[in-house]
């Protein structure tokens, strides 16, 4: 899965997974804020954060936020994922409407709620897909180069509850222009939230609930992502 999710970095080719719902206010108060501040950078935040992120799989709820800024549009769903090393990602959207994508070796496969199946390509958010599934391999199994290699990392040290954040931004000069910057939020050994940052102050954000990690069912991705 390691050359499946390098070459997802380099092609926008997914369907859409748009993300922890935060306000526009609070988007753009954070955006004037120092990507320093006085905490650690890049490879020492990376493994701070990424460290206690020990595992093979992680089967999870999530609540996810598409706010478009221009439009001043949102769009929320719910729904589950299970997310593996070796097997790839199951997203399955539950409401507004049922759908599921399996992300794996063989590429992009759409589960309908009907039970069919099919391959899909091209997608218009490709981007915001791969970064996601870049950042969730690194959020489950704490193997932090690969975030370290396609960001800066800053730390933002520790929040309510005892939330751990820490700040990605992108060092490709084509990333950058759409993405302003990644916030990540980790509370115990799981990750709990990605809040995808865009210039204009569009945000897709996600929040996980319920995660349990390296649980059995991880070995059957086609059969989670399936309606059946």
């Amino acid at each position: 899965m390691k050359v499946f999710f390098r070459s997802l970095a380099a092609s926008a080719v997914l369907v859409s997974l748009t993300l922890h719902g935060v306000s526009a206010a609070e988007t753009s108060s954070e955006k004037n804020e120092s990507l320093s501040g006085g905490f650690p950078s890049s490879a020492e935040a990376a493994a701070e954060f990424f460290g206690s992120l020990k595992h093979d799989s992680v089967i999870s709820d999530f609540e996810q936020t598409r706010f478009m800024a221009e439009s001043e549009r949102t769009l929320k769903s719910t729904g589950s994922m299970l997310f593996s090393s070796s097997e790839g990602l199951c997203w399955k959207m539950l409401t507004p409407f049922r759908r599921a994508w399996l992300f794996d070796d063989n590429g992009v496969t759409e589960f309908q709620a009907d039970g069919s199946s099919k391959s899909v390509s091209g997608d218009q958010n490709g981007m915001f897909n791969s970064i996601l599934l870049a950042v969730l391999n690194s959020g489950v199994n704490g193997r932090s180069m690969e975030v370290t290699d396609s960001f800066d990392v800053v730390s933002g040290g520790r929040g309510e509850d005892g939330i751990s954040v820490i700040y990605l931004q992108p060092k490709d000069r084509q990333i950058a222009g759409v993405i302003y910057r990644i916030k990540l939020e980790r509370k115990h050994d799981m990750l709990s939230g990605i809040t995808i940052m865009e210039h204009g102050n569009s945000y897709t954000g996600m929040v996980f609930s319920g995660q349990q990690a390296d649980s059995p069912k991880a070995a059957g991705i086609k059969d989670f992502c399936s309606f059946r």
